[in-house]
């Protein structure tokens, strides 16, 4: 899959990682299976330039794949590098760090509303006598 913006026939621009399918008897498109769409809304700036937004393109699911049918969309293009990273940066923000690991682990239980801290210590290695390790 690759990440495009679709445009569909009411003019509603969409951008998704996006397959084409196709009719396995014919090989005739038949949908674009989009996953992670949103639709693209312009924002005009006070400096007379235009900034780019993205919404659900049906709010009223939450289903983040599905197919469009191929003769309702007019045109494919390919989004500029700024809306691409802006769009990653969305549907597939970056990890978080992770924190260095400490010798104690410490996390936080909820019991019928109270907040109760618990810290697990790490075993910590013993050394040998001082007997043992001579008479090796």
């Amino acid at each position: 899959m690759a990440v495009k913006v679709l445009v569909n026939e009411i003019g509603q621009q969409i951008i998704a990682d996006v397959k084409q399918v196709n009719n396995k008897d014919t090989e005739q498109l038949v949908a674009y299976w989009v996953r992670e769409p949103r639709a693209i809304l312009y924002r005009a700036q006070e400096d007379n330039t235009v900034s780019v937004d993205f919404t659900t393109p049906i709010p009223i699911t939450s289903e983040t794949e599905y197919a469009i049918a191929a003769h309702h969309i007019v045109t494919i293009v390919e989004p500029t590098e700024s809306v691409l990273e802006h769009y990653l940066a969305i549907v597939s923000p970056p990890p978080a760090e992770l924190e260095p690991a400490t010798p104690a682990a410490e996390a936080e239980v909820d019991v019928e509303g109270e907040a109760v801290a618990e810290t697990a210590e790490l075993p910590v290695a013993e050394e040998a006598p001082a007997e043992e390790a001579e008479a090796e």
